[in-house]
């Protein structure tokens, strides 16, 4: 799929970010926070923006956030300035000044820690300030952090020491973070800023539908075809590209008449992307979202939570969490974000699970305990609250 194609309906937030790019060349450094739920194209925005300034001869030192390093002070921050540093390592024009404040940081046997104590944690932030005004002595830089909701608290309140101290510097700082996922006190405090520009991203029309499926599949889609693809992945570009490779792979000729098809096949194209994201959830999580998919939208937070085999308080921390993955709804109540999410998890539960959990499913709405000999048949059910034997 071409960049362009990808991009589609992207025109003003990529206008935005070109001017920001601009004004910062001139000496107006600003920061800007791409805000959208998974899957709606944050992350090609950031390298779409960052090649353009690279092409231009802006120096673009980029870094990504992971679940892996939020626990490590400055990780974010020494994925970005290590390759300079090293790189430029023999001048020492970096650390002039103030900036010798943040060498500790970038020593190769150094395990960088939380500072001891607020003067340490102000003197670093100082140090890497100075820093940046040394690195863009020498001409006009972009630095892009992709996945901040995963970043280290500190590099978090870097970039909001930073972000005031902008206006001046031929630096722009491009960022992006998933909504309602990693929502600290110090994400919140960087997208709360008067100096943070915002961008939030919406899903994709049925125009922008139609063309991805056109681009995809290399020939002109029925406006049904294109409705169905957008409703069962919510013109979340993702999922779309998914449900279109499978599409491909079908050979369909995307008229009319594929529509019920494309409805009926999405969940296998999508699944994965699913899954992937639910994988790394507690198990409680996976527990009560495979629930829901038995149960089915709107089910209660008791019947959840027994089927699940998980306390009520638990249960509804992790629909939180799901809420915040893009997998349930962000609203009151429990339901799927999309109907082809629920058949993702439904399909990966297996026959013989989803067998159990529909005999669970009729005991426990029939009043019946939740035990696993009356799901194997290994003894009669009794009334809840009834004894074996009556």
């Amino acid at each position: 799929m071409s960049e362009q194609r990808t991009l589609l309906e992207r025109e003003r937030e990529l206008g935005v970010l070109a001017n920001v790019i601009a004004e910062a060349r001139e000496g107006r450094g600003q920061l800007v926070l791409v805000r959208a739920p998974a899957g709606l194209g944050k992350t090609t925005l950031l390298n779409a923006a960052s090649d353009t300034a690279g092409g231009a001869g802006v120096l673009c030192l980029r870094a990504r956030a992971s679940e892996l390093e939020g626990d490590f002070a400055y990780g974010c921050v020494r994925q970005l300035l290590e390759p300079i540093v090293v790189q430029q390592s023999g001048s020492g024009d970096l650390f002039d000044g103030a900036a010798a404040l943040a060498k500790p940081l970038f020593e190769p046997t150094r395990v960088a820690r939380r500072p001891a104590s607020a003067d340490s944690a102000f003197a670093m932030l100082h140090g890497l300030y100075w820093l940046l005004n040394n690195l863009v002595a020498g001409g006009p830089a972009l630095l892009s952090v992709d996945d901040l909701h995963w970043s280290d608290a500190e590099s978090l309140q870097f970039l909001s020491y930073l972000a005031p101290r902008l206006d001046g510097l031929p630096l722009t700082v491009l960022a992006s973070a998933r909504i309602g996922e990693g929502d600290t006190a110090e994400l919140a405090r960087l997208a709360a800023a008067p100096e943070t520009t915002v961008l939030a991203l919406k899903p994709l029309s049925l125009e922008a539908t139609a063309a991805l499926c056109e681009d995809r599949l290399g020939r002109i889609v029925a406006i049904e075809f294109a409705a169905a693809c957008r409703e069962v992945t919510g013109g979340n570009p993702f999922l779309l590209g998914a449900l279109l490779r499978e599409a491909s792979e079908q050979r369909l000729s995307a008229d009319a008449r594929e529509a019920p098809r494309v409805k009926r096949m999405g969940p296998a194209a999508v699944a994965q992307s699913v899954l992937l994201r639910l994988s790394g959830t507690p198990p409680s999580a996976t527990a009560l979202v495979r629930a829901l998919a038995v149960l089915g939208d709107g089910a209660r937070l008791g019947e959840l939570a027994c089927l699940a085999e998980v306390g009520e308080d638990e249960a509804a921390r992790a629909g939180d969490l799901l809420a915040r993955l893009g997998i349930l709804k962000p609203i009151e109540g429990f339901d799927f974000a999309h109907p082809i999410v629920r058949e993702a998890v439904y399909g990966d539960i297996g026959p013989r699970a989803r067998a159990e959990a529909h005999l669970r499913q009729l005991a426990l709405r029939a009043g019946y305990p939740l035990e696993q000999e009356h799901v194997d048949g290994r003894r009669p059910p009794g009334r809840v609250g009834e004894s074996p034997g009556g």
